[in-house]
Order: C-alpha cells, then sequence, then structure tokens
C-alpha cells in the first residue's frame, strides 16, 4: 500500500487551522476561543474575560486564511450572500476575520457595521448579489485594536441587559395594569385611559399611559384579548405560567 490509496488531507484543511492558531495568538491569553462544529458560516466564538473573571461577552467570527492568495485577493473578501444573512441572524456580534499567514497579521471588520456603512443593510442590494465584496483596506489589526473588539462584545451584552431589564419592568408595569382595569374598572379601557389622564402623575403619564393605549389599540383587533386579561387576573399567574398574549 502506497500513501496515494490513503486519503488525503486538503490544503485548505491545513490553511484554515493555522489561521486559527495565528487568530489565538493575537487575542490576549486570558481570553476563550472557542471552535464551534458543524460549521455553518461561523467557526469560533471569542469569550471576553476580564482579570480572571469570565464575562458571558460574546463575539462570533468566521476566519479566512489567506496562503497562496494573491495581494488583491486577501484586500477584497467575497463571502456568499447567504452567509452574510445568516451572520446577521445571529444575536451575537459576528466579526470576519482575515488572517495572512505569511506575514502573521490577523485583520478584522465588524460585519454589521461594515456592512451599514457600504449600504447593504439598505434595500435589496444583499438580495440581488450573489456574494458581498468585504474590504479589508480600513480594517482593524489584532492584537493592535484587540480594545475595540473588547467594546463591541461588552457594548452588546449590555444592551441585551439593558433590554431584559425593560421588559421585565414592563412586565411588572402590565401586571398591575391588567388587575386595575379589570378589578377598578370591570375591563373598561376608556374609563381606565380618562382616569389615568386626569389624576395620574407625571410617572404614570410617561410610562402607564402608553402601555394603556397599546391595549386599547390590541382590543380593536383582537376583541378576546380582554377576556383573556380577565382570566390572568381572575386566576392569578403562577410560577410556571406563560402570558398568554
Amino acid at each position: 500500500m502506497t500513501h496515494q490509496d490513503l486519503p488525503k488531507r486538503p490544503a485548505s484543511h491545513v490553511t484554515g487551522e493555522n489561521a486559527v492558531q495565528i487568530l489565538r495568538s493575537t487575542l490576549p491569553p486570558h481570553w476563550i476561543l472557542r471552535i464551534l462544529q458543524p460549521d455553518y458560516g461561523i467557526d469560533c466564538e471569542i469569550e471576553i474575560v476580564e482579570d480572571t473573571s469570565v464575562t458571558g461577552a460574546l463575539i462570533k467570527a468566521q476566519i479566512k486564511g489567506t496562503a497562496g492568495k494573491s495581494a488583491r485577493e486577501r484586500q477584497v473578501v467575497h463571502v456568499k450572500s447567504a452567509s452574510v444573512r445568516y451572520w446577521l441572524l445571529s444575536p451575537v456580534p459576528v466579526i470576519l476575520v482575515e488572517v495572512d499567514e505569511a506575514k502573521q497579521v490577523v485583520r478584522w471588520l465588524d460585519v454589521r457595521e461594515y456592512l451599514l456603512a457600504k449600504g447593504f443593510l439598505d434595500g435589496d442590494r444583499m438580495m440581488r448579489a450573489a456574494r458581498i465584496p468585504f474590504d479589508f483596506k480600513h480594517s482593524f489589526l489584532l492584537p493592535d485594536n484587540v480594545s475595540e473588539l473588547r467594546e463591541i462584545a461588552l457594548e452588546h451584552q449590555a444592551g441585551v441587559m439593558r433590554k431584559w431589564e425593560e421588559d421585565q419592568a414592563w412586565l411588572t408595569r402590565s401586571y398591575i395594569a391588567f388587575h386595575y382595569l379589570i378589578i377598578l374598572y370591570n375591563g373598561d379601557i376608556d374609563s381606565y385611559i380618562e382616569y389615568m389622564r386626569k389624576n395620574g402623575s407625571m410617572e404614570q403619564m410617561q410610562e402607564d399611559l402608553p402601555l394603556l393605549f397599546s391595549i386599547r389599540e390590541q382590543l380593536a383587533d383582537d376583541p378576546e384579548l380582554i377576556h383573556r386579561i380577565r382570566r390572568l387576573v381572575e386566576e392569578g399567574l403562577s410560577d410556571d405560567q406563560e402570558w398568554d398574549m
């Protein structure tokens, strides 16, 4: 048996693994890089670690190695539009990473910010294009711009937490408003709104009144809504029940 009779290891596999190792070497050593398998357009995720504390702040990355490519090919990376749309659906920021293996240089672009700047998030440009060009002329370098990478992850995490807190506050206000609507106004949303307009505090006018308007608008399209609200109030919400709105 000769080597010609054995399975072959494609050069692309070697290039991909080398690119991952080079990227890892440019990140702070205490950060976490996880390889994702199977790979459907996202190679890995990077978790920010502050001192010795894991933060849960994440960035996903697609890595492109440039072994054997010309200078022009290294300058502009063309990505299938289907992959780009997949990145945009991610709830975590996605970066495109280009690794020049010969020079050991790592550059990256924030996918969403790049597409926004180039106008691909407006209209149907992305739907018409088979591939999207990512020009690395004005990209960031690693490890030089690692602080920008950290900021993207932490700012996104902070935004998610703010949204969660707002949702919890909305649920609390909604629960109280539902009780008042049924117990004090017997489901008459207009009477509740009228009282709030005349007697509500500034905080209630700013936070509760928009909620009441929202309920009234939903009632116009969903007359059964008031019955579901009444059932929630009368039965109460146990820990394992969900809002059926």
